[in-house]
């Protein structure tokens, strides 16, 4: 019998898996091939690194979602509502503990997620399935209850307007011909630096820096234990900090041992450029 080719290969891993995705849900029904044609739209577009990526898909959770958004199944919201929203919106808590304020929230993203707004449909379509779907419902709500303070003004930022306030010296002569004299060079760089961060690490910087979160409070976000949450937060610091010295170090033509002098600038000015970059929600 010949082999079959990655591309049926891939279709009949994902029809294998059509009993597990809907087992979990009796009376939640939608077709069995859109389904199939959605979760292969999520999967790479190299045949033989789509094989491998299915196994991963949370195929259970990727279900629901689709019978929220395509076609709407009214058990399947309500399914959603109790185990995902109203669950992920405790995770506001952290933000703004006004009941009031989690129910803004949580109508705000089940019209994002289920309805969807002028510029497209539901984002529920946009789960790919990598991980729970009570997870990225929670950032989700997080994210927009983030923005949502501060469109209020009521955000607490801990380092507050650094661009104005900044003091126009550090106290340290050095450190401050360094910064004069590479600005533009240390500012691309960290840009750059910033830019190539993966995704968590972007976000628990910007949770961390511009809304002043405690590592206590970003595991309660994330829904893992504050030690966790610190070693994010360290190894984001790290990873930030290496590729802007690597950037800046290249853009220079530095040798490793004549960047000591930029590293100490670099250190001491990891939360000012982040407060200044992550500003946006969408940086």
């Amino acid at each position: 019998m010949r082999p079959l080719s990655p591309s049926a290969a891939l279709l009949a891993v994902l029809r294998n898996r059509w009993d597990e995705a809907r087992t979990p849900w009796p009376g939640v029904h939608i077709e069995r091939e859109a389904f199939v044609a959605h979760c292969q739209s999520l999967l790479p577009d190299e045949p033989a690194a789509a094989v491998e990526a299915v196994a991963g898909l949370h195929v259970v959770d990727l279900y629901l979602a689709y019978a929220c958004a395509v076609p709407v199944d009214s058990l399947a919201v309500r399914l959603f509502e109790d185990r995902c929203l109203a669950e992920g919106a405790e995770a506001l808590k952290s933000i703004d503990a006004d009941p009031s304020f989690a129910d803004e929230v949580r109508q705000i993203v089940r019209q994002r997620l289920l309805v969807g707004t002028e510029d497209g449909g539901p984002r529920l379509l946009e789960y790919a399935g990598r991980g729970p779907l009570a997870a990225w419902v929670r950032i989700t709500l997080v994210r927009a209850g983030l923005t949502l303070r501060r469109q209020r003004g009521r955000e607490q930022r801990r380092l507050g307007d650094l661009q104005d306030a900044a003091p126009a010296s550090t106290g340290d002569p050095e450190l401050d011909y360094l910064r004069v004299r590479y600005r533009v060079e240390f500012e691309q760089a960290f840009r750059d630096a910033c830019g190539r961060l993966p995704e968590r690490e972007r976000a628990v910087l910007r949770l961390a820096v511009i809304d002043g979160l405690s590592v206590d409070r970003i595991g309660l976000v994330y829904g893992v234990h504050k030690a966790t949450a610190a070693r994010w937060l360290t190894r984001a610091r790290g990873l930030l900090f290496e590729e802007t010295r690597r950037l800046l170090t290249a853009a220079l033509g530095l040798s490793p041992s004549e960047f000591g002098s930029l590293a100490r600038l670099v250190h001491s000015q990891l939360d000012v450029q982040l407060s200044l970059l992550l500003r946006d929600p969408q940086a």
